[in-house]
Order: structure tokens, then C-alpha cells, then sequence
């Protein structure tokens, strides 16, 4: 029954199975490809973008020269790296005074290190006759040998000592005295500026040395090879200000009274009633005085430490792994228009000579270095009539003192090859052979 029921169905709808059929198989074949058609959409967006990467990279990527280009400007960059590096280190490689002491010598007899300060001295006067063309004031020597008068003030003779101490013998102001006015006129208009090798106290330290051991005699040798090259950038500065000039009414750097490390230049020496040989330890500095014989080593400023000559630098830089930083004090008379200048200059870029290898038969380079900052500075006017200016004739213009603390730096890296290690044991860098020697401020 159930099959009648069945055939009388299709046959009563038989004409409808063939559409049906097509509906159906279209139902099938229709649904992928609307699938097919969603993801071959997406996949030519996503070409679409590819092909528009490309376009774009085809425009902007680079040609090959500019790669090679861009290759030798970094190759350069590195080169100026390796430039700066060889330029600082080379700031702190100086010449020497005498080959073969440092860092020690193989001679340990005296005449070693009598040799080495003969030659600092003849360095020193070089620096002060030849290249700041200068001389102190006359003495009272020069004053009574021009028949000027019987002088008062300290009598060593010798265009190097000067005589700013005198004047009391006169009657008053040397100014009041034509004979004495016309000595000192006379050495003004002869001279670029005034100065003595005096003021640099290791001149006078080396003037009567006393060998009493090598390890001793090294760091003699080492702390004033040091301060050389400290006095030697004043002295350029100076010399840099004064050029051209002809006498000391035309120069701007009028005087120097004295470059120091353990305590500030001072006019004590030029009024002190005391023999020479009791005058405080360090340069006293002025007037061609002697100042005491005793050391003055570079204020090196080690970490705990305090400088002699500031309490708080502004830098706050000691000395470590990398530098040692000295401190100094210098101090000048100078033109009241130049001080500015004078500090500028001091600051500013010098050029030096070394030999390779620290070895006197070392090729020999030229460099630059630049090394100074200025700490602290002071300014005071100068009276002309005073003591401590009295035979000295600074021309018509006001005139300034000028006193500064300075730093300097040394890269360790440029020069510990020949530190000894005396010095070295000092500033914390070795605790082989520590030092026998009794140590006492700054080193001694």
C-alpha cells in the first residue's frame, strides 16, 4: 500500500524531479565557488598590496654606488673615531727634558739626575728670555751700580733677580727719583713683559740639589718634568698675547708673578724681613726674591682628598683609572682690557712636539693638546706705587692682577709607560715597592 502510495506520488510529480535535480547540483557547484571567489579576492588584495611594496621598494631602494657610498661614510666615521682617540692620547705625550730617566733609569748614580736639572734650568731661562723675552725688574744692585742711589731692598744682583722689594733706601716713591726712574724706564722699553726663572720654584730647587738616593731623585725628576709642561702652556699663552709687542707698555700680559701648585702665588717673599732661607716652602714669587728651594710637586687630586688650592672644584673630577688632574695657580699682571682675553687664551688650544716611544732617538711628531680648565679667578686692581710694583713700570694704562686656579689633566693611557713607580705607588696605582721615603703634603 505504502508502495502505491509512493509511485502515485512521483508520478503525479515526475515532471518536477528534473528542475529539481538542476536546483539542486547548481546549490552544490554554486556554494564553493562563492567560497573560491572570497578567498581569490583576498588573495588579490593581498597581491595587490605585494605588487605595491614592490613599486614602491622599486622606487626607493637605493642605486648600488649609493650603498658603496653610505659604506665609506660609516668607514670614515670610524676613522674620526680612531682620530679623536689618537688625539687625545697623543695631548699627553710630551717632550722630555732628559731621555732615559723615566720610568727608570739604568744609571742610578748622581750625575744622572745633576744632568737632568742643569738642563731643566737652561729650559727654564730659555722659556723666560727667548720666548716671553723677558726680564724682572732692575735690583738694587743694577739701581747703585747707574749711580741711582744706595738701595735698601734685597741684594742678589743679576738681571734675573730684579729688585721689587726696594725703594725704602729713596726716599719715598721711586717715581720722586729721576736716576731710579730712568733704571726702570730703561729696562721697561728693552723688555716684552717682566718675569724671572724664579718664579717657577723648581728653577731654584734644582739650583743647589742634594742627591740622597735614586727612588728620591726619580720623583724630583718626575714631579718637575711634570710642572714643565704646565709652565710651558702658561708661558705659550702668554707669549701668544704678547706677540708683536716690543716693550712692556704694549703688551698685554704686563708680568708674570708666579705659576704654583701647593699653595697660591703669593707677595710674602717681596716684604718678608726674613733671610731667604726661612721664607715659607713654594714660590713666594715675586720681584726676583729667591723663593724657598723647597719642592713644589703637582697638586694631584686623588679621590678622598682636598686640592691646596680649592676646596670644591666645580668639575669635581680626581684622579682614577683613566686621568690624573693636577691642580695649579698662576698669577699675572695684565692690560685692564685683556683679562678676558688672557683667560681665553689660557684655555686654548696649544701645539707641542714628542718622540715616539718616549726615546730620545724616536721619530719626532707634531700634536695639540688642551688640557686646561680654570677653577677659580680673581681680580684686583694694582696700585703702581705699591711695594711689590715698585721698580716696575707697567706704562700709562690700568693694569690688573690676575689670579686663577686651574686644572690639568693627563690621560693615564698616553703616558704611564714612563711613570715611575715611585710616583705611581703615590697616586694608588700599584702596590709594588711601595715607597720608603717619608711622605709629606703634595708627595713630600
Amino acid at each position: 500500500m505504502v508502495m502505491d502510495i509512493v509511485k502515485g506520488y512521483l508520478k503525479k510529480y515526475s515532471a518536477l524531479l528534473l528542475p529539481a535535480g538542476l536546483l539542486l547540483a547548481g546549490l552544490i557547484l554554486f556554494l564553493p565557488t562563492i567560497l573560491i571567489g572570497r578567498t581569490v579576492s583576498e588573495k588579490k588584495q593581498e597581491w595587490e598590496k605585494i605588487a605595491q611594496t614592490l613599486d614602491s621598494l622599486t622606487r626607493t631602494t637605493p642605486p648600488k654606488e649609493q650603498a658603496e657610498q653610505i659604506q665609506r661614510i660609516l668607514q670614515q666615521y670610524k676613522t674620526d673615531a680612531e682620530a679623536v682617540q689618537k688625539m687625545s692620547l697623543q695631548s699627553s705625550m710630551r717632550d722630555l727634558i732628559k731621555y732615559g730617566i723615566f720610568p727608570k733609569s739604568a744609571d742610578t748614580s748622581s750625575q744622572v739626575y745633576l744632568d737632568f736639572g742643569r738642563r731643566y734650568r737652561a729650559a727654564i731661562e730659555q722659556m723666560v728670555t727667548e720666548r716671553l723675552k723677558a726680564l724682572d725688574a732692575p735690583s738694587d744692585a743694577e739701581i747703585r751700580a747707574a749711580g741711582a742711589g744706595p738701595g735698601a731692598g734685597a741684594v742678589r744682583g743679576g738681571e734675573y733677580i730684579g729688585g721689587g722689594a726696594g725703594g725704602i733706601g729713596f726716599g719715598g716713591s721711586t717715581a720722586e727719583n729721576p736716576m731710579v726712574n730712568a733704571v726702570c724706564n730703561a729696562r721697561a722699553e728693552r723688555i716684552v713683559m717682566y718675569a724671572n726663572p724664579r718664579v717657577f720654584s723648581w728653577y731654584d730647587f734644582w739650583e743647589s740639589y742634594q742627591f740622597v738616593g735614586a727612588e728620591q731623585a726619580l720623583r724630583d725628576c718626575w714631579f718637575s718634568q711634570t710642572a714643565y709642561w704646565i709652565y710651558e702652556d702658561v708661558v705659550a699663552a702668554i707669549e701668544a698675547m704678547n706677540t708683536g709687542s716690543q716693550r712692556v707698555a704694549d703688551s698685554p700680559v704686563k708680568r708674570l708673578m708666579g705659576v704654583s701648585f701647593q699653595r697660591p702665588v703669593s707677595d710674602v717673599s717681596m716684604v718678608s724681613p726674613y733671610p731667604t732661607g726661612n721664607l715659607p716652602r713654594g714660590i713666594g714669587g715675586i720681584g726676583g726674591l729667591a723663593a724657598s728651594a723647597m719642592a713644589d710637586p703637582p697638586a694631584y687630586v686623588l679621590a678622598g682628598s682636598t686640592s691646596p688650592l680649592v676646596s670644591r672644584p666645580w668639575t669635581g673630577r680626581t684622579c682614577n683609572d683613566e686621568m690624573d688632574v693636577v691642580h695649579f695657580a698662576v698669577s699675572v699682571v695684565v692690560d685692564s682690557r685683556y683679562t678676558q682675553a688672557f683667560l681665553k687664551e689660557l684655555c686654548s688650544a696649544k701645539p707641542h712636539v714628542y718622540r715616539e716611544g718616549f726615546k730620545e732617538n724616536g721619530e719626532l711628531r707634531q700634536a695639540r693638546h688642551n688640557q686646561i680648565t680654570i677653577l677659580a679667578s680673581t681680580f684686583s686692581a694694582v696700585d703702581k706705587q705699591s711695594l711689590p710694583h715698585l721698580y716696575y713700570r707697567y706704562g700709562t694704562d690700568a693694569v690688573m692682577r690676575v689670579d686663577l686656579v686651574c686644572e690639568y689633566l693627563f690621560l693615564r693611557k698616553a703616558y704611564d709607560e714612563i711613570k715611575p713607580e715611585p710616583v705611581k705607588v703615590l697616586l694608588g696605582q700599584s702596590q709594588q715597592g711601595a715607597s720608603s721615603v717619608p711622605m709629606g703634603p703634595g708627595g713630600y
